[in-house]
């Protein structure tokens, strides 16, 4: 009896364990496989970026990886505004441009520390909004909201090129502990930016949307 109680829970293991694997493999091809499709809808003659291209991408990552996943970026930047601002940086800048969105990236030592995707309109590209009631939000058609309560910072930047504001969120273990950044077009306020709070961008849509393990690195939405 004991004999045949230890090979019945070895064949339960074994068949849980098998199934563990089977799993783990299946979403490893899976994985693989919506990679090439990626590729190589990058590589076509459209050069549009997917529309779930999001969650192929994570603070972390080589930047070599990234390259050969969505080809060279047009423009390459390293940045050090470490003697002009008391907060200021020294980091690398990736800006890569697609017909349906422009992608920045900044890396230090060939990992991703921050990325920015902006939409161009009707490009449907979701991005995360971890508080949100929605399960899918769009960028360009889901706007600022009472999802938007406990921020870190609100940044804004406004010269003769572009005019934008960006809030700053964290949400801990949510959001894996990264911050976020939703960015949209600043209008005419009857108070000065600087003074500016969640409660007058309400209604405005959210165009762009950034990951960083660093808040500083959000303010970098302005470069080429």
């Amino acid at each position: 009896m004991k004999e045949i109680l230890t090979n019945l829970i070895i064949g339960i293991l074994g068949g849980f364990l098998g199934g563990i694997l089977v799993y783990f493999y299946q979403k490893r091809t899976e994985k693989s496989e919506r990679k090439n499709q990626l590729k190589n809808q990058i590589d076509s003659e459209k050069k549009i970026l997917p529309n779930d291209f999001l969650n192929y991408i994570d603070i972390g990552m080589n930047i070599n990886k990234i390259n050969e996943l969505i080809g060279l970026p047009t423009y390459s930047f390293e940045i050090d505004d470490r003697d002009m601002i008391t907060d200021g940086l020294k980091t690398n800048l990736n800006s890569y441009y697609f017909e349906n969105c422009s992608l920045k990236i900044t890396h230090d030592n060939n990992q991703v520390t921050s990325y920015i995707l902006q939409s161009f309109p009707d490009s449907n590209i979701e991005f995360e909004m971890p508080d949100s009631d929605f399960d899918k939000t769009i960028l360009g058609k889901f706007a600022v909201d009472s999802n938007f309560e406990e921020i870190k910072e609100i940044i804004y930047e406004s010269n003769y090129r572009e005019s934008w504001f960006g809030i700053v969120m964290y949400f801990g273990r949510r959001g894996n502990y990264y911050d976020y950044c939703y960015y949209g077009d600043l209008a005419n306020y009857n108070k000065l930016y600087d003074e500016l709070e969640v409660k007058d961008f309400i209604g405005h849509l959210i165009t762009a949307y950034g990951v960083s393990s660093d808040s500083r690195l959000f303010r970098y939405h302005s470069y080429y």
